[in-house]
């Protein structure tokens, strides 16, 4: 079995390079690429980006820097403030960093982090967590081998078609009928 290879920006702009300096044009560039790396190859426009400024003699394959508003946030910080109090809220997080608290949930995300019994944690399960929830899964009641019922079955399982609600208590939805419960819930 062949391994697939996926080639990553910085080697597609290093085949670019290179295929710009073995002298092909632009669209036999883009005509190979396409051969040897079929759904990951650049567009037809990007390598013309690319072939342009090898022409000037820039060989950097790097972005260039891009004008835009800075990040407000360090995530390193953010990190610190929720290792030191997993339980605070982004409001009080945004007010000990000095940023809004949409900010503080945005990096948060970029963190990985979600809110878990109130506090935040790694989105990530560790592979402990994983077992743990494993576990847990197979007490569940479904597992129990406890059915769910609609409200119309477990009507008619009661004898009742109670007409009037004025009269007598209401019925309550409920999802495990009684007589389905194994022996030691009983």
């Amino acid at each position: 079995m062949e391994n697939e290879f996926f080639p990553d920006r910085q080697h597609l702009r290093h085949v670019t390079l290179f295929l710009y300096h073995s002298g092909s044009n632009m669209k036999a560039a883009e005509t190979k690429m396409r051969d040897v790396c079929k759904d990951y190859a650049l567009s037809y426009g990007t390598i013309v980006r690319w072939y342009k400024r090898f022409k000037v003699g820039d060989y950097t394959l790097e972005d260039e820097e891009r004008s835009g508003r800075p990040s407000e946030l360090n995530l390193s910080e953010l990190r610190r403030v929720v290792k030191t109090d997993p339980f605070q809220s982004t409001r009080e997080m945004a007010s000990t960093l000095g940023v809004q608290s949409s900010t503080i949930e945005s990096g948060l995300k970029k963190l990985g982090m979600k809110k878990r019994l109130g506090r935040y944690a790694p989105h990530r399960l560790k592979p402990v967590d994983r077992d743990r929830r494993d576990d847990n899964k197979k007490l569940l009641p479904r597992e129990r081998g406890l059915e769910k019922l609609s409200v119309k079955e477990e009507l008619s399982q009661r004898g009742s078609t109670q007409s009037n609600q004025e009269s007598g208590p209401k019925i309550r939805r409920s999802h495990v009928a009684i007589n389905k419960l194994p022996s030691m819930f009983t």
